[in-house]
């Protein structure tokens, strides 16, 4: 009888690891399951997607041509520096970087919509997929219009908690490396924080992009609620969202690092240009596939929950267009 038990509890002892295995691992699931749907309403996510690296190009382009001539100008300005009066050289340089600084906020403000108007398309195409549904161009761009709102809402919530989050990390690392008179150290303390920051920053930037996937899918959630659903979804799944997270902020890293290394000491060379605009490319096709993974986390999270997955704008838009989706036709 007490070998009978004993086989029993061992048996349920592997269920378990079987089950934790599984729950921890099933971030692969997921990561299979998001490139899957790429080719569902793929010509939609391509209509998207290129209009994104197109507009971007446009604003990286235009920034560039703006930006260049106060440049150069800062250049001459301090390599001339010693023959011309100090009180003009200084009037001069504060009027170029405050010309630059008001430049690149409308040339960052601009990027941010953008950013926004893409990431909603994305999420709306992917929960479309995910729900084997589709639309037109048309009605796509209507939507996104009328629902903007919401992520953006929640969005400034956001850049409120990452401010606040990244306040504290760098009055952190500057208390701690005022202890310090050695530069190496200092710096070697700014990389190791830079580091540790950005891991410890994930838990908050799971609930930050599934909190942006529910403003867009919930048509009455966002901002401070849509929060407050994010980190109620992801409990029982902090381990597989953490990984995911993980996986897509060290791949970024690497992607990054390696862009970076080709580029050109001389200041706004041509190669400097085209690897900056390659890598804003990169990271950005990096971004939306991270959000589409989150989309499809943000289903399994429902699941996982008993939530019941609100389909009445998928039902909506079902009605609109019969047109199959790409990857059911034989």
């Amino acid at each position: 009888m007490s070998k009978a038990i004993e086989r029993f509890s061992k048996a349920l002892n592997l269920e378990r690891s079987a089950m934790e295995f599984y729950e921890i691992f099933s971030f692969v699931g997921i990561l299979r399951e998001s490139i899957k749907l790429l080719p569902k309403n793929g010509k939609l996510m391509v209509f998207i997607t290129t209009l994104a690296l197109l507009l971007y190009t446009l604003f990286f382009f235009l920034n560039i041509s703006s930006i260049k001539p106060l440049i150069f100008d800062l250049v001459e300005i301090t390599t001339r520096g010693g023959g011309a009066n100090p009180v003009t050289m200084m009037a001069h340089i504060k009027e170029d970087l405050g010309i630059l600084l008001v430049v690149e906020s409308i040339f960052l403000f601009a990027s941010l919509v953008l950013s926004l108007f893409a990431t909603t398309a994305v999420i709306f195409i992917s929960a479309l997929s995910y729900c084997n549904k589709t639309l037109s161009i048309k009605d796509l761009v209507l939507k996104v219009s009328k629902s903007w709102t919401r992520p953006f809402i929640t969005g400034l919530y956001t850049i409120l908690l990452g401010m606040g989050y990244l306040s504290v990390l760098m009055c952190t690392m500057f208390m701690i490396s005022m202890f310090s008179n050695n530069p190496i150290a200092s710096k070697a303390i700014v990389i190791v924080f830079g580091i540790l920051g950005s891991i410890l920053s994930l838990p908050l930037t799971t609930i930050i992009i599934l909190a942006l996937v529910i403003s867009v899918i919930e048509e009455n959630c966002y901002g401070i609620e849509a929060l407050g659903k994010a980190g109620k979804l992801v409990n029982g799944q902090r381990v597989q969202c953490f990984i995911l997270n993980f996986l897509f902020l060290a791949f970024s890293w690497i992607l990054y690092l390696c862009l970076s290394m080709g580029e050109n000491e001389q200041l706004l060379s041509t190669q400097m240009i085209l690897v900056g605009l390659f890598r804003m490319h990169s990271l950005h096709l990096v971004y939306m596939l991270e959000f589409i993974a989150f989309t499809v986390l943000y289903f399994h999270c429902k699941k996982s929950h008993g939530e019941e997955i609100e389909m009445q704008w998928c039902t909506e838009y079902s009605k609109i267009s019969a047109v199959p989706l790409d990857n059911d036709t034989p």
